[in-house]
């Protein structure tokens, strides 16, 4: 009996080893067909295939391995197209990539198999058929892929109207413009920039507007006020010199000489209305114009029954001296009337206003053209 125990021990172990080794055989024979299989592809442009890992010559981006367990037919592609497809539609919100539609997110940021922008996934839009990301032009009614690029088709939902589009951004560059369509290094086509994005609906055409936090327009300075009508001023307080306006500003004359024998104006300021009485002057020179002046009218009657025109002109000459030496008119209507030569003729102000200067006083003798007050 111990030596049939033996016998079955060593059976055992010899059908162990010899399965081992089977395991072996098949490991090293069986797997190394497929070792050197594995291909590469572009994300962006899956057309390029290469046969060991790198950067994509057209786009730069990584290359990514090719699933070889993946079905080749194309209705098995169709059937894995679907499954994604409806993985992503089945979310509603959120962002997702347009390359990698399984890949999901709740905040934005760049996906993590090719670094792209996540887009978001419209919650409640009404889809109008289905387009590419990477070509706009290409429609289907259908679930898809793009037959330019590969891409997987997104819907395409019903956008409103904007308003006029202010200029076109890079989608991987926001800070790259462009004022006409165009395209970025990668073939991708730069999004429109509406005038009302992001504004609810602008009101000046050309500009946007901008939205801003509290704790922003704090950081800022910026100050909100509700726009109404009204005065806008605000007092100033400063030195400066106070001058009287030179526009307006005379100055009183006397065309004969003479002396000052009474005097109205005392004081520099004094407020004086026009045809005011401002002094009484003694001139020698209007004396002698108005004993002419009355001379003349006596001639005048004597030769009134041989020559009225040359008495006439001899009265008229007498009066035109005293008007142009600025003899006062009631002084010429009393002399007219019979009355006789006045010894001191009171001036009166041909102007109205402030009496800013006063160069003259009580007694004092003044010349033709001196200036007696301003």
């Amino acid at each position: 009996m111990a030596s049939g125990k033996k016998s079955l021990v060593w059976i055992l172990l010899a059908l162990l080893l010899a399965g081992g080794m089977g395991t072996v055989l098949v490991t090293v024979f069986g797997g190394g067909g497929g070792s050197d299989t594995t291909q590469y592809h572009c994300p962006m442009h899956p057309t390029y295939i290469s046969d060991h890992m790198g950067d994509c010559p057209i786009c730069g981006m990584r290359l990514v391995p090719i699933d070889a367990s993946a079905p080749e037919e194309e209705d098995a592609a169709g059937a894995h197209a679907d499954s994604q497809m409806d993985s992503v539609h089945a979310t509603s919100g959120g962002y997702t990539c347009p390359m990698h539609p399984a890949v999901q997110s709740d905040t934005e940021g760049r996906c993590p198999e090719c670094k792209m922008f996540f887009v978001p996934v419209p919650a409640d839009s009404t889809a109008a058929g289905y387009t590419c990301p990477m070509h706009p032009e290409v429609h289907s009614d259908t679930e898809g892929r793009c037959p330019e690029c590969g891409m997987f088709l997104v819907p395409d939902t019903k956008k409103p109207d904007r308003g006029e589009i202010l200029y076109y951004r890079n989608p991987m560059n926001p800070e790259i413009h462009s004022p006409v369509p165009a395209k970025d290094s990668m073939g991708m086509d730069f999004v429109p920039v509406y005038a009302t994005q992001g504004s609810g609906g602008g009101k000046v055409p050309g500009h946007a507007v901008v939205r801003t936090t509290d704790e922003g327009r704090r950081q800022a300075g910026v100050q909100v006020q509700a726009v109404h009508r009204g005065e806008l001023g605000r007092t100033i307080r400063t030195v400066g010199t106070v001058m009287a306006d030179e526009t307006r500003e005379r100055r009183v004359t006397l065309k004969v000489g003479g002396w000052v024998e009474a005097l109205a104006v005392s004081t520099s300021g004094q407020f004086v209305k026009q045809g005011d009485p401002v002094l009484s002057l003694y001139s020698p020179e209007l004396l002698t114009a108005q004993q002419e002046y009355l001379q003349a009218r006596e001639a005048a009657k004597a030769l009134e029954d041989s020559s009225t025109d040359m008495a006439r002109s001899i009265v008229e000459a007498a009066r035109k001296r005293l008007e142009l030496l600025d003899c006062p008119a009631s002084v010429i209507d009393a002399l007219e009337q019979g009355g006789e030569a006045q010894r001191a003729v009171i001036l009166r102000a041909p102007y109205g206003g402030f009496v800013s200067q006063l160069m003259l006083r009580t007694g004092q003798q003044v010349a033709p053209g001196e200036a007696l007050f301003t």
